[in-house]
């Protein structure tokens, strides 16, 4: 017999926690963490302060899983240990997950809510937190060994060149300007849309990004 009561408690814990984390990011959006309150935070998501600690262990686990929230949004870890341990080809898998990056854009992964997730992490990454950096360290760890394998594979570098490194930057760049183009308050973006996302614009994007990548595997 299935214990239904575990069931429904469990899934109540997961819409507690994923409240807390969007008020957590729509808080942060507004004002930065350090200038919110856990009460604050809780009040809003319409439960009691003892959820924070319950949930994520405290105010720094909170802080924690938000920057790894937002920043998942636009690359998902587990989809790109997906692409690493498919059996594409290492052009097609780069392909895929420049795929995902603009599929990210267009859907408006980083700038639903009105913005607020690209705006948590630009204003946390920019505003010299202590929070944010040991958070930042732990999504690198968690992701760059499957972002390094993904570009080693295609360019024949090794995971410890830092032409390597240099390679990531320069791919994803042309993502993230297409990205910031259509971040920008309304009166920016009625003009910018209209050709920032046209499929001309959206293939050259991408011929920028393969061209760095292919001389220097060339």
């Amino acid at each position: 017999m299935v214990d239904t009561t575990d069931k429904k408690g469990r899934e109540d814990g997961r819409q507690t926690r994923e409240k807390l984390l969007s008020c957590a990011i729509e808080l942060t959006a507004q004002k930065g963490f350090s200038a919110v309150t856990s009460k604050e935070i809780c009040t809003r998501a319409g439960t009691n302060l003892a959820a924070v600690n319950y949930h994520f262990g405290g105010r720094d686990g909170l802080y924690e899983a938000m920057i790894y929230a937002v920043h998942n949004r636009m690359l998902n870890e587990t989809l790109l240990k997906e692409l690493v341990a498919s059996d594409l080809s290492p052009r097609e898998k780069l392909e895929r997950f420049a795929d995902n990056l603009l599929r990210g854009i267009q859907n408006r992964a980083w700038t639903d809510m009105d913005g607020m997730a690209l705006r948590v992490w630009l204003r946390e990454g920019l505003s010299g937190s202590e929070r944010f950096l040991p958070a930042a360290r732990h999504i690198a760890a968690a992701k760059g060994p499957w972002l390094l394998k993904l570009f080693h594979d295609y360019t024949g570098l090794p995971s410890d060149d830092k032409r390597l490194y240099a390679a990531i930057i320069a791919f994803v760049a042309p993502f993230l300007a297409l990205l910031f183009s259509t971040s920008l308050p309304q009166s920016y973006r009625t003009a910018l849309n209209a050709t920032a996302l046209q499929p001309a614009v959206i293939a050259a994007v991408r011929q920028q990004a393969f061209a760095g990548l292919d001389s220097l595997k060339a």
